[in-house]
């Protein structure tokens, strides 16, 4: 039995852990609890005892989590804790684990997983270049969605399928934009209407690379939510669902990595720069309707 999760590090995260993470094959994992667990799927199982509740990850003959027991049990921090009667791992694994659920999609566990990997970094934390290899390996799998292609035109990104569509997109960037033009005008590749640029995002200034990712998040809330409810008063949850989905799921790559580390000073603008609402409405005169392709 391995103990996974926030329970191997509570003195770190400064709370107590509600449910125990686990790796282990089924029999040891029954062995432990001396309960039979009820199955999520093939690799996952659950089981109560008292009031905690244990999610096992199963270990099979093949696989990730066979892999991960052996990395685990093969380190030389590994510890055995009597009182539990499991393996800990140490903090780096645990660090590397909590990294690859960072950009999970739709998780209601968003901000708590971000701010326990921000208290383990501060605990000197790190992913240890030896486990890279496979932290790309977990992180694929716990992300096994697809991200938006964004190397072809608007037409073909934006689904003219989707009844949300009111307004052309780039429009709507136009009455939220900050700094005179989208920020994305800065780092847009020539000659493609929505694939961007890494190299030249990194060479823009930092105001301007928070303007961006503040910019998404402002059209999507307003693409999404504001505008097809006729403009919930609650602009700024709008705006922070908007901005998790930007650091998660609507974008990827260097775009999605700045936005996920700066989600704390882009939530700062949305409560402190003059309301992209009003500001969508003060700048109504810019947008364009929405032209749904023939099919």
């Amino acid at each position: 039995m391995i103990i996974l999760g926030s329970h191997s590090i509570q003195h770190i995260l400064g709370r107590e852990s509600k449910d125990i993470d686990v790796l282990a094959t089924l029999p040891d994992f029954q062995d432990y609890l001396g309960v039979n667990p009820t199955v999520v799927d093939k690799d996952h199982v659950f089981a109560k005892k008292g009031n905690q509740i244990f999610d096992c990850e199963l270990i099979w003959d093949s696989g990730l989590g066979l892999e991960l027991a052996r990395l685990i049990l093969s380190h030389s921090q590994t510890r055995f804790d009597q009182d539990l009667k499991a393996w800990i791992p140490n903090l780096n694994i645990l660090y590397m684990l909590k990294m690859t659920h960072r950009f999970k999609k739709n998780s209601p566990h968003f901000r708590k997983t971000m701010n326990d990997i921000h208290l383990m970094r501060k605990a000197g934390a790190i992913i240890e270049p030896a486990h890279m290899d496979f932290f790309k390996r977990r992180q694929k799998e716990t992300l096994y969605y697809e991200h938006p292609n964004l190397n072809r035109s608007k037409d073909e990104f934006f689904n003219p399928e989707d009844n949300y569509m009111v307004y052309d997109h780039d429009s709507i960037h136009l009455t939220v934009a900050l700094y005179g033009q989208p920020a994305y005008e800065s780092y847009k590749t020539q000659g493609n209407e929505v694939l961007t640029s890494r190299k030249m995002f990194e060479t823009c200034p930092k105001h301007l690379q928070l303007a961006g990712v503040y910019e998404e998040a402002a059209v999507l809330a307003l693409e999404r939510h504001q505008i097809p409810n006729r403009f919930a008063p609650h602009y700024l949850h709008s705006a922070q669902i908007a901005l998790e989905k930007v650091c998660t799921s609507i974008t990827s790559g260097h775009f999605r990595e700045f936005a996920w580390e700066n989600y704390d000073n882009v939530l700062h603008m949305f409560r402190n720069l003059p309301n992209f609402v009003e500001n969508f409405h003060k700048n109504k005169h810019m947008l364009i309707p929405y032209i749904r392709k023939e099919t």
